[in-house]
């Protein structure tokens, strides 16, 4: 996946390179695949994020939970 993404991201500024080098219109349309394909692939990493970081349930319980953080504070004072 990684790979990937370093290849998805050179393409990307190939791309955006090309379209500012060439002197007709076509530089703009270049421009506007490079920020949706740079968009899409922001969203693809940030789904893998969310789904691996996030998406896992937690074994504890709400209850432990403000019992810890009722024992945080308490060692702040």
């Amino acid at each position: 996946m990684k790979e990937k993404l370093n290849i998805v991201m050179l393409v990307i500024i190939f791309f955006i390179i090309y379209g500012f080098i060439k002197d007709n219109g076509l530089q703009y349309l270049f421009m506007i695949i490079g920020l949706i394909s740079g968009i899409l692939e922001n969203n693809k990493m940030m789904a893998y994020i969310e789904r691996n970081a996030y998406g896992k349930k937690s074994k504890i319980s709400i209850d432990e939970f403000r019992t810890y953080i009722q024992r945080m504070k308490e060692l702040k004072k």
